[in-house]
């Protein structure tokens, strides 16, 4: 029984990651930082809209990486560099976990699949 509660226990710690406690190194994070980088990631958002926007229909590479990437970029950051209440806190950490698995399978595997004439970071999917 001690076995099994202890597999779940991990697969729970690596499902459901909590928050680093908070210590000096987490807190003081400067304003200019913060919001700085959260600007820049919303600007690289909307000139991805752009760019996809002005795609011509002949294009034939992975149109959405972009935004995987930049999504990615905005949960690690509002997950990180910002105080929320511990379960905002919980859910923040908990999609950004689960949002840089699903974005390594995405650019690493699926963009590849889905859009064949896009280069694998793979070689043997080639």
């Amino acid at each position: 029984m001690g076995i099994l509660r202890g597999i779940i226990k991990g697969i729970r710690s690596i499902l459901l990651p909590l928050p680093p406690p908070e210590t000096e190194a987490t807190t003081a994070i400067h304003p200019l930082y913060r919001y700085g980088m959260l600007v820049f990631i919303l600007v690289l958002f909307v000139l991805h809209i752009k760019i996809h926007l002005t795609l011509p229909p002949s294009y034939t590479g992975d149109p959405y990486i972009g935004y995987v990437v930049v999504l990615m970029l905005l949960f690690g950051h509002l997950a990180c560099a910002f105080k929320w209440p511990k379960g905002i806190a919980h859910a923040l950490w908990t999609l950004s976990s689960i949002w840089i698995v699903f974005a390594l399978f995405y650019i690493l595997y699926l963009s590849h699949a889905l859009y064949p004439s896009t280069p694998s970071l793979l070689p043997w999917l080639n």
